[in-house]
């Protein structure tokens, strides 16, 4: 009896890594590998280093810690500076360090300022000096400082976090409470080398794609994009056959060695594909947050294009039914670039 029940359980198991194994889809390399050159456009010497851009309409709004002012909008057709506001400051009103929501959701805009995450209605932000919403959240401790943030619809937040046993989560912002959450992986791995001060190991960048209703997080330390349901169930995970694993420091004061590798900068989804900037070099040759190479996914998994970009960027739109990429950066006098995306059609 006891074989039996033994038996029993050792073909659940392999049953259920076969079940998750479908998730994961492999590749070797992509369809098709080119060259594009971009076109720089723009105000010069007016960033200092734009950090995020959303897309509104006819209108760019693109964020800037170390400028007087720290929103920018940039008239689309031109790329001409509009206007800039928010003023530094502790203030009503004021800012200190805000990080945007990357999509609009209704107008609106996820603005995570330290530990302060507030609702902005976008066109109240542009017109109204020291505009102060609200909408305030607040957020359980366990979240500790929530961040790429996303509206998945007007009472849901996805985003990511920098608290070491999960690396995203979905808040309601009625109940304000955490109802889904996507565990870091390695937690018990820095447990047992005395690394849990150290931050998580899965810091993502998180794109929300509204008509197929997915959550898409490129991870910074592995070669690998992950597609969730709304509940944070993995639909796919899209990965190369041989996974660069990130190196853990023996020193106590950093948690990953030089050697290892930056993967994902940025990434963007529309109806039709997946787009991710690539870094591909470690700590040593990289320069912080900035990729030379667009890699394509179909939502299916597969790897359709890699693309050399002669400028390195740190943020990118889609845009214009997946014929442009805008992109930033933020370490250029002028940094707007953008890309024919034609040959991909």
């Amino acid at each position: 009896m006891k074989k039996i029940i033994f038996s029993i359980i050792i073909l659940a198991l392999i049953s259920s890594c076969k079940t998750t194994d479908k998730k994961i889809k492999y590749y070797s390399g992509f369809n098709k590998t080119f060259k594009l050159n971009g076109t720089k456009v723009g105000p010069v010497d007016h960033f200092l280093e734009p950090r995020k851009m959303v897309l509104l309409d006819s209108l760019i709004v693109v964020s800037d810690f170390k400028t007087e002012k720290l929103f920018h909008v940039v008239i689309r057709n031109n790329y001409k500076l509009m206007k800039s506001f928010g003023i530094k400051g502790k203030g009503p009103g004021e800012f200190q360090g805000p990080d945007l929501s990357k999509r609009l959701h209704n107008n609106h805009l996820v603005v995570t300022d330290r530990y302060i995450t507030k609702k902005y209605d976008l066109d109240s932000m542009i017109s109204v000096p020291y505009y102060e919403p609200n909408t305030k959240i607040v957020y359980p401790v366990e979240l500790i400082i929530p961040f790429n943030l996303l509206y998945l619809n007007s009472n849901t937040i996805i985003g990511s976090t920098t608290s070491g046993k999960f690396r995203i989560f979905n808040f309601n912002l009625e109940t304000r409470k955490i109802n889904y959450t996507v565990d870091d992986l390695f937690f018990k791995q820095r447990e047992t080398k005395n690394q849990l001060h150290l931050g998580q190991i899965f810091y993502a960048i998180n794109d929300y794609n509204y008509p197929r209703e997915v959550f898409v997080s490129a991870l910074r330390y592995f070669k690998q994009i992950d597609i969730y349901n709304n509940d944070l169930s993995l639909r796919t995970s899209i990965q190369p056959e041989n996974q660069i694993e990130p190196i853990f420091s023996k020193d106590s004061h950093s948690f990953l060695d030089d050697k290892t590798v930056f993967h994902y900068i940025d990434v963007f989804t529309t109806s039709k594909f997946i787009y991710a900037i690539y870094c591909g070099k470690d700590f040593i040759t990289a320069i912080a947050g900035i990729g030379n190479k667009l890699h394509v996914f179909s939502w299916e998994g597969e790897a359709l294009y890699e693309i050399d970009l002669d400028i390195g960027l740190s943020n990118i739109i889609i845009t214009d039914n997946d014929k442009t990429l805008i992109g930033l950066n933020w370490f250029d006098r002028q940094p707007f670039v953008i890309y024919d995306l034609s040959i991909l059609q």
